[in-house]
């Protein structure tokens, strides 16, 4: 089996630009974290991890997008909906783990005077 080359990389390429808004606001939340990890380095710690892999999941299901024509015109129908369905059941565990890292940021270190 062989690469499938520039139709993959165009849709790769096709389909990145809908994902660059969040993709923008997670690398700055990134970025802001780090800034801050002296102050907050077990929050800014969580917050990095947590997008981070919801940068990386976004790419990797870009690629799986992007080869899913050139897969399905090779395998079975069902190979194709067997790889698809794990793929979104991946995708939704790793993003619960990402949301989970995210929300403990915002949850860990709290001082005594800061609760309501």
């Amino acid at each position: 089996m062989s690469f499938p080359g520039i139709p993959v990389l165009a849709n790769l390429f096709g389909g990145l630009p809908t994902q660059l808004p969040v993709l923008l606001v997670w690398a700055v939340g990134i970025v802001l974290a780090v800034a801050h990890w002296r102050r907050h380095p077990r929050v800014s710690a969580l917050l990095v991890a947590g997008l981070a892999i919801y940068m990386v999941a976004t790419l990797l299901v870009a690629f799986l997008n992007a080869t899913t024509p050139w897969f399905a015109a090779r395998r079975p129908t069902a190979h194709v909906g067997l790889l698809l369905g794990i793929a979104s059941v991946g995708r939704s565990f790793i993003g619960a783990v990402a949301w989970g890292l995210a929300l403990a940021a915002v949850f860990v270190d709290r001082n005594e005077g800061e609760r309501g």
